[in-house]
């Protein structure tokens, strides 16, 4: 009987172009498609260091999409996976980092300073604080809500994602005098302004 398992070391790190026509078709890859998703600018690959790029975005995304390419490419046995989650990976980090760019910090904050004043909890907030204060207490409650929307999946509300919202409030607060039932219903609102 010949031995057919082939050691870990010769393992092949042939890309999808580069498998045999019958080993691509288990992998349901065209071998000849290099432009499998032509909507897909896969000559970028974002840099953390390069001014538009998000690596929170960025990172969400990749691990997303290797967890779903994995699991699909599973269906192929254990390559499969591997291809699958490889794939899966850049795909997701172009996606995060797309989505976390549609989101303009600087005109979220300007937007907010211009609004906070116009919102219901902010009376409730002069009441017990007479001098409250954007800057210090409003900008970063905005800001967790709008920078954290992008980290959860398009179907997850506010609520589900409230107790981690808290916890890192009380992580980064930093001067604001707002506890998080002070600070949630601005965070509420630019996590809602965000969702599309």
């Amino acid at each position: 009987m010949t031995n057919t398992n082939r050691p870990v070391t010769e393992f092949s790190h042939k890309t999808s172009t580069e498998l045999p026509q019958e080993r691509s078709q288990g992998l349901n890859v065209d071998p000849t498609d290099v432009n499998a998703r032509p909507d897909l600018d896969t000559d970028r690959v974002p840099d953390m260091n390069e001014a538009g790029d998000h690596p929170v975005g960025t990172s969400v995304g990749v691990l997303g999409g290797a967890a779903t390419g994995a699991a699909v490419g599973a269906a192929a046995g254990p390559v499969g996976a591997v291809v699958g989650g490889i794939a899966g990976g850049v795909v997701g980090g172009l996606a995060g980092n797309e989505i976390a760019d549609a989101i303009d910090p600087t005109a979220e904050d300007v937007y907010w300073r211009d609004q906070y004043q116009n919102r219901p909890y902010y009376n409730e907030t002069r009441s017990v604080y007479a001098d409250v204060d954007y800057d210090r207490d409003y900008r970063g409650a905005y800001r967790l809500g709008y920078e954290n929307r992008p980290l959860y999946e398009q179907n997850v509300d506010f609520d589900r994602a409230e107790p981690e919202l808290r916890t890192k409030w009380e992580q980064m607060k930093g001067d604001s005098r707002l506890n998080w039932e002070e600070a949630k219903f601005a965070a509420k609102d630019a996590w809602q302004r965000v969702t599309r």
